[in-house]
């Protein structure tokens, strides 16, 4: 039966296209996957390309033993199909790097023990005929019995309304990192009319493109559990709530690779009212961010500039409730500090502090989520509110 399978797949590869060599090109093709494998598990299966002068249309197809279903990872900007057991990467125009890596996850059968065979080839176009480059089989082979688990550890993601009326956001996950593993990736798919701003790594190595924010770790941090950020900010007026998923993968090339499967809970929105605030506060977390000012009732357009670009905490926001000033968030919070109130966008804002760099404000922001956990920060240029991924791109440390 294998033997029938394997020439089925052979054959179906010769159908596709017509196959001749080039060897001018220099083309490789070249499948990674784990070296031994649990029955039931999932298996990530690199693929490594070298496209040579290829331009223009080209895919690379994968054919997989059938039965089994495979969802993209990476995709280096090609388009992702999957029909029966044939995967194709399919680009219009191949991107002009010299390497491509293309992934994609795939799920193994709980009873199969048997070794499954994976083949593949790159398709591209030379006068107005089909070529194809054929890569080595990838062999995964099974072990007998389940001995570790391929899911240990955790990742937790929150995604934090910053002003969602503008399509403002800040992304927190939490890593719970598995046991034994010295390398991972992280990739989060970001939904189209989003852009990404890196935040905290965690010492990773960040990268951007094709819609997927990656954290690559070599190595992973000594902590068995730690945090990243990064923000997101709408590209255009038009936009929904953001829908991140993503994937935590073990290992490197060569090594034994497992993943975890992530995705959002729900969407954390700024707190709607004071009264849903906690009712008590260390005072001495902000009184060492800013003096004491005198108490004020009034409302300013935006506080008062005192930088080019610096940045406050906002604490609450509220469209209908009652005007609050410095005497109720004493009396409720002993900041022992002066709280900014502002109008902006239909909504009464309250704010506290003045930093001139956002890890300052942000190293305060997380201390202060211990008894607010809807503080966040936001910037200002010469008085006027800007995008805080703006503001970081172009802060001016003051002296």
């Amino acid at each position: 039966m294998i033997k029938i399978l394997s020439i089925a797949l052979s054959t179906m590869i010769v159908l596709l296209v017509s196959l001749f060599s080039d060897p001018e090109a220099k083309i490789s093709l070249t499948a990674v996957v784990p070296e031994h494998l649990v029955p039931g598990d999932e298996c990530l299966v690199k693929v490594s390309l070298n496209r040579g002068d290829v331009t223009g249309y080209s895919q690379v197809q994968q054919i997989l033993p059938m039965g089994l279903k495979a969802r993209p990872v990476e995709t280096s900007g090609a388009k992702f199909e999957m029909q029966d057991n044939v995967i194709s990467f399919i680009w219009t125009e191949i991107p002009i790097q010299e390497s491509i890596t293309v992934s994609y996850i795939i799920e193994t059968d709980p009873n199969e023990t048997i070794s499954a065979r994976v083949v593949g080839a790159f398709i591209y176009m030379k006068s107005e005929q089909a070529v194809a480059v054929e890569m080595e089989p990838a062999i995964i082979n099974f072990s007998s019995a389940k001995t570790t688990s391929a899911n240990n550890g955790s990742v937790q993601r929150k995604i934090i309304a910053v002003t969602p009326e503008s399509g403002q956001y800040s992304v927190e996950v939490t890593i719970n990192k598995k046991d034994g593993e010295n390398t991972a990736r992280f990739i989060d798919n970001i939904p189209d009319g989003y852009t990404v701003t890196n935040i905290n790594s965690g010492n990773a190595k960040f990268m951007f493109n094709n819609s997927q924010a990656t954290f690559i770790w070599e190595p992973l941090p000594a902590e068995k559990i730690f945090k990243i950020s990064y923000t997101l900010e709408a590209t255009g007026s038009k936009f929904g709530n953001p829908n991140v998923d993503g994937m935590l993968v073990y290992g490197a090339e060569g090594e034994t690779q497992t993943s975890i499967s992530t995705e959002t809970a729900g969407i954390i929105q700024p707190a709607a009212a004071l009264e849903s605030a906690p009712d008590v506060i260390a005072s001495n977390l902000v009184a060492e961010a800013t003096e004491k000012s005198a108490s004020s009732n009034f409302i300013t357009p935006v506080p008062i500039p005192n930088k080019d670009i610096f940045f406050k905490i906002q604490i609450a926001a509220t469209r209908k409730s009652p005007m609050r000033n410095d005497h109720f968030f004493e009396n409720k919070y002993h900041f022992g500090q002066h709280i900014d109130i502002t109008e902006h966008e239909g909504w009464r804002k309250y704010m506290l502090g003045n930093f001139d760099s956002f890890s300052s404000a942000n190293d305060f922001t997380l201390r202060l989520r211990a008894k607010i956990p809807d503080a966040f920060v936001v910037a200002y240029r010469n008085g006027e509110r800007i995008p805080v991924t703006e503001a970081v791109s172009g802060t001016v440390k003051a002296n």
